[in-house]
């Protein structure tokens, strides 16, 4: 279909439409990658985000072009370039979503931790614990990591995990904890790698107010 069939009003109409479905796909998207993965904005998050609306929307756009837009029958770009262009326009977007503080919630760059530990993500941290001179970090999978720093120091370095420090020496991000148990007037926390995390008399009303029991 040539674009000089189309009266002028059903392109603004077409091109109306495209740019609905791509803001309520763009909308989509972003809302799916938070249920799924439960991930923060991040720049990660923002880069799969553009990733997966150019794959989707890319050939649509292709499409449309080549079926309402253009004149001579073929598209002017090819479908990979055409989709890369939808790539970049979408980044561009988000960053300037990011630089103007736009958006449903702030953009959050990864805990300062999780720097320290090569590999480390923060959706792996379940709990952190003080010894000696030594601050181990435990995975939701059940491993640990150490690190030479000191408790406090880590507390302060775990920036954008929602979590409640239960103990002088312990710490437990409030996604892993599964349970709690009580041993008399002993209150515990049971973390998703399988530990009782002991709640201090000190610290009992942040676990209360948290939440956790």
């Amino acid at each position: 279909m040539k674009s000089g069939i189309i009266p002028l009003y059903w392109r603004f109409v077409l091109w109306a439409v495209m740019l609905g479905l791509a803001i309520v796909l763009a909308f989509v998207i972003c809302e799916g990658i938070k249920l799924v993965t439960h991930e923060a904005r991040t720049l990660a998050r923002d880069l799969k985000v553009a990733v997966i609306f150019a794959v989707i929307y890319g050939p649509l756009f292709w499409l449309f072009l080549h079926v309402f837009a253009n004149s001579g029958g073929d598209p002017n770009l090819p479908l990979w370039l055409t989709t890369l262009y939808i790539f970049v326009v979408m980044e561009a977007i988000l960053y300037l979503r990011r630089l103007l503080e736009v958006g449903d919630e702030p953009i959050q760059t990864a805990p300062r931790l999780t720097r320290r530990i090569k590999g480390l993500k923060a959706a792996e941290i379940a709990r952190i614990s003080g010894r000696d001179h030594y601050v181990d970090v435990h995975l939701t999978n059940g491993a640990r990591r150490s690190v030479l720093m000191r408790f406090s120091d880590a507390l302060a370095e775990l920036n954008g995990i929602d979590g409640v420090r239960v103990h002088r020496s312990h710490w437990v991000a409030k996604r892993a904890v599964v349970g709690v148990e009580r041993d008399g007037r002993r209150i515990y926390v049971v973390t998703a790698d399988h530990t009782k995390v002991p709640v201090s008399r000190g610290f009992r009303e942040n676990a209360i107010a948290a939440g956790l029991i």
